[in-house]
């Protein structure tokens, strides 16, 4: 389990990285400068309680992605969703007291 702050630096990160990628391609410089693993799609859920964490085994934004690119002509190599709530345990525990 990663507590919340490891997951905080982890997701700004994130943000650094897509901001470093972004600034190379703008000045021609487009060689890999992290893993390709970081340009995947994905999504999970984070339970705001306990920390937990969990991919969601499809990616809720894939259909919209293709939309916008088909409309658009944009070529979107990457996006991130993070749904925040509550897990079943903790669900559970809350009704309990």
């Amino acid at each position: 389990m990663i507590d919340k702050s490891r997951q905080e630096i982890l997701q700004r990160l994130d943000v650094i990285e897509k901001q470093v990628r972004a600034i190379r391609e703008a000045i021609g410089r487009v060689e890999p400068v992290f893993p390709t693993e970081a340009e995947k799609k994905y999504a999970k859920r984070i339970c705001l309680d306990c920390g937990k964490h969990a991919e969601i085994p499809y990616c809720p934004l894939e259909c919209l992605s293709q939309q916008i690119e088909s409309d658009t002509g944009y070529a979107i190599v990457s996006h991130k969703i993070d749904l925040y709530g509550y897990c079943a345990d903790c669900q559970k525990k809350k009704t309990r007291t």
